[in-house]
């Protein structure tokens, strides 16, 4: 087949190149079957003799951790067996993909909600679901995401000017922009007279299965971010492909070594001023008692047994904050226990009702972000940490037929301002989510089946498996029950996103999370495009913790799994008691 290469002045080559070749350069590095792997490499390098072609270099997965820790697919069969199927349905295997390796078995399950939500039976069409998708990884400017979503939208038959602008999009899409900016960020905020005002809106009305699958979608693809950033993964290489193919004359740019992998002495990669393992090892206050040494010593001991009694709501309160377990141990505690007075429901029908809940959608999405910052930006306004590299910074087009769609994020806000503020415990527009009167298996599961079948079951499996995983260690300690540990992070992230569960000792988060993991946890739940590789280090540098790569990337996957169930316990009990007001 080699010697029947088309002449390279044929008229169709540069047409047939445009169309094919990153495609062979990306089954050469992506195709699971070495058999196949071989054949095609074969094929891409008597190409790049014969036409004088370039073939460029796959670059890095993460910026965070070396290519060198990632789990070989060659070798390893499990991986090698789940990537086989990613690809055969999806046509690649991404850079999270590798790095979700490091958990098989979660892997598996996170592709089948996917495929189901993405790809499945459902309301939605599917340029509608892809696009759905891109308006929620915008919240968070997240561009790996953002720009594979793109694709997937355009692939999906999607209107090339909605990328544009979302107001090129139709009324339906634009009604359902505030609802998915406020559960990205403030879903606590989310009130049933808001889903009114998507359901009574004429000929562009949601229905209630259709709210449903958005929902399942915004949660999904936002929480999933915080995956994105906090391991620090990089764009897939075929995009910046495509901009060469737009562009034959540029020369495609070398890839850059991760700015954060620390090298190993001797490594020909290392620059002389790079930092070494060594260098970046966590430099924890000696004796801190969150460094891995002291983590460890708790767990083996068991269940802790607080001495000192304090009452659940206080513990709730003290267990979002960075200070000690006694900060709010001397409020008075008979406050916390006010019965609060149900608001008198509204009839919650009509074009009246759906007018009403339009504007006030529109007023909670439009707030202005807060004032006081970290600096380092928060919510809409904040840039993703890619583009902190000089060659990133300006935003690359996706290429599609003869054009190309600007993706930086921007174009898909609609003007909806809203970020992340913290949950007010003292807030008169909210109030604490209590796990013990809507549970996600009691109420939201059944609600979610009723409507959309097949959904819960799927997503249910998905959370159930993630609170379960451990491999029984912690960093180079072996038989460790990690429960307390695991169930830390997964309670802080619902405390902070407001949810309280009276069955749990909220004591337990202070006791095995530090400050320094606290506030990277929060940043992945809430904020992650402020994640940059200066803070990356600085978490795990002051941690005093000495995790391993894929125990980093499994406090990620516990963290974005309860935002997720967060973001739906909000949506779904909006929704639920928006049909039982109408």
């Amino acid at each position: 087949m080699f010697d029947d290469l088309p002449d390279p002045k044929d008229s169709l080559l540069p047409e047939l190149l445009h169309k094919f070749w990153y495609l062979l350069i990306q089954f050469m590095f992506e195709l699971p079957d070495d058999r196949l792997q071989c054949k095609v490499r074969r094929l891409v390098h008597t190409l790049a003799q014969k036409f004088s072609l370039q073939i460029p270099s796959k670059g890095p997965v993460s910026y965070f951790f070396d290519d060198d820790c990632l789990l070989n697919p060659e070798t390893d069969d499990s991986c090698r067996g789940i990537l086989r199927k990613i690809f055969y349905v999806t046509g690649r295997v991404r850079n999270y993909d590798r790095i979700l390796c490091w958990h098989p078995q979660y892997l598996k399950r996170f592709y089948k909600t996917l495929n189901f939500v993405m790809r499945g039976p459902g309301p939605l069409a599917m340029a509608h679901r892809s696009y759905l998708a891109v308006l929620s990884v915008s919240r968070h400017r997240n561009e790996a995401l953002l720009r594979m979503l793109c694709a997937e939208f355009l692939s999906n038959d999607g209107d090339r000017l909605w990328l544009e602008s979302v107001e090129n999009a139709p009324r339906k899409i634009k009604l359902v922009l505030p609802i998915i900016a406020i559960l990205a960020h403030q879903p606590w905020q989310l009130k049933p007279v808001h889903i009114a005002g998507l359901v009574f809106a004429g000929a562009d009305s949601w229905t209630v299965p259709e709210l449903i699958q958005a929902m399942v979608i915004t949660s999904t693809w936002a929480s999933f971010c915080g995956l994105i950033a906090g391991c620090g993964v990089c764009l897939d290489f075929d995009f910046n492909l495509l901009e060469l193919l737009a562009h034959p004359g540029k020369q495609h740019p070398a890839p850059q070594t991760p700015p954060l992998v620390p090298r190993r002495e001797g490594d020909p990669r290392r620059g002389e001023s790079e930092p070494t393992q060594t260098s970046l090892q966590p430099k924890g206050k000696e004796g801190s008692p969150y460094s891995s040494e002291a983590l460890i010593s708790k767990l083996k001991q068991g269940k802790r047994v607080f001495k000192q009694d304090m009452s659940p709501n206080v513990a709730w309160r003290v267990a979002g904050t960075e200070g000690p377990h006694s900060q709010l141990a001397e409020e008075d505690e008979d406050g916390d226990e006010e019965d609060e007075e149900e608001p008198a429901r509204e009839s919650l029908r009509g074009a009246a009702a759906g007018e009403a809940g339009r504007q006030a959608v529109t007023r909670m999405a439009r707030r202005p972000p807060p004032q006081k910052d970290s600096g380092l930006g928060s919510g809409c306004g904040a840039v993703n940490f890619l583009n902190s590299d000089p060659a990133m910074r300006k935003p690359r087009p996706i290429v599609a037929g003869s054009g190309e769609v600007s993706v930086s994020g921007e174009p898909f806000l609609g003007g909806y301002t809203i970020a992340h503020e913290d949950f007010d415990l003292k807030s008169t527009e909210y109030s604490i989510f209590r796990f013990a009167d809507y549970s996600w298996k009691e109420h939201a599961f059944v609600f979610i089946q009723s409507f959309y079948e097949g959904a819960a079951e799927v997503l249910e499996e998905e959370f159930t498996y993630t609170k379960s995983l451990t491999y029984n260690t912690f960093y180079d300690s072996e038989n460790i029950c990690t429960v307390p540990f695991r169930g830390a992070i997964w309670h802080y992230v619902h405390r902070i996103q407001g949810v309280f569960h009276d069955d749990y000792e909220y004591r337990e988060v202070n006791e095995y999370l530090g400050r320094d993991l606290k506030e990277f946890v929060k940043d992945v739940v809430c904020r992650p495009e402020t994640i940059s590789p200066a803070r990356w280090l600085q978490y795990w540098a002051l941690s005093g913790l000495n995790f391993r790569p894929e125990e980093k990337c499994h406090i990620c996957l516990l963290a974005v799994e309860s935002r997720k169930q967060a973001i739906l316990l909000f949506g779904i009990s909006a929704l639920m008691e928006f049909e039982t007001s109408r």
